[in-house]
């Protein structure tokens, strides 16, 4: 089946799987792949543009224009493969007006006011929905719809991530006034962060089941490491008389059972040794 879409002169059909980014979102291509026909209908050696040209389905059927998106409601945008001939820039490096990121990939476009959007903010769902928060996110244009998280940095920081955000930046955040979550766009729509909100929205219970199984741990931790030393302490008693023994061994004189001290060698000891090496230094003598 072929289609016709609008970032790309020639007709599209499926192709076998491809590897590489999409030129559509720079993402991985995986599941159906849209290739140029021209490509592969094509004989030869001679390679083009197109022969690189494969974008998921989702990417190939994106629509032209959007209308009254929420971060720029009052122009339409138009989706462009490559940035617009009145773009200031040469590179093809587009920045996002949403998400703050530089991208290589389609872009809407606003022609009057510069404003871009890649294709993931540009497609972005109205409200996100979280388990463990009763009122639904919504998306915004930062801090300019919600006067009340403004300070006189315009700045604000991402209860997702925890990282800064500005003042014109996307953000998904409760629309109550008594609530002031707020989230990067990028952040809200991972995969990580439903488990980051329920961090923020439930801090305090998470917080103590976390200390709990933390010192739950370091008991036994603990415990193990009390165990250990007492063994060590044992091996080591035991390999201190060892080696004392060893010492004494070869320090015994065998004329007249003279125990010499063992760290000089030459001053005897001021006691007299142990019955047990005096004893065992005359059977010696007595074989000898």
């Amino acid at each position: 089946m072929e289609i016709q879409a609008c970032t790309h002169p020639h007709p599209l059909k499926t192709c076998e799987k491809k590897t590489g980014p999409c030129s559509g979102c720079e993402r991985p291509l995986i599941g159906t792949v849209y290739g140029c026909t021209v490509t592969m209908d094509r004989t030869g050696s001679h390679h083009t543009a197109c022969d690189d040209f494969f974008l998921h389905e989702s990417c190939a059927k994106l629509p032209p224009e959007i209308h009254q998106h929420p971060f720029h409601p009052q122009h339409p945008l138009t989706l462009h493969s490559k940035p617009p001939p009145s773009f200031p820039f040469e590179s093809r490096e587009v920045w996002c007006d949403a998400c703050w990121k530089k991208r290589l990939s389609f872009t809407y476009h606003c022609e009057q006011c510069a404003f871009n959007l890649d294709t993931e903010c540009a497609l972005l769902k109205p409200t996100l929905k979280f388990e463990l928060h009763e009122h639904p996110f919504v998306i915004a244009k930062g801090l300019k719809s919600r006067p009340q998280l403004q300070n006189d940095s315009d700045k604000f920081t991402c209860d997702a991530c925890e990282g800064p955000g500005k003042l014109g930046q996307g953000v998904y955040c409760c629309p109550e006034d008594d609530c002031d979550i707020i989230a990067h766009v990028y952040c809200a729509v991972s995969k990580i962060s439903p488990t980051m909100f329920k961090e923020v929205i439930k801090e305090d219970d998470l917080l103590d089941s976390a200390l709990a199984e933390v010192e739950k741990e370091i008991t036994r931790l603990h415990a193990e490491s009390e165990a250990l030393r007492a063994k060590l302490e044992a091996m080591n008693v035991k390999l201190e008389g060892v080696e004392e023994e060893r010492l004494q061994h070869l320090c015994l004189l065998r004329g007249g059972g003279i125990l010499y001290d063992p760290a000089t060698f030459f001053r005897p000891f001021s006691t007299s040794p142990p019955s047990y090496f005096v004893k065992q230094n005359k059977e010696e003598m007595k074989r000898s």
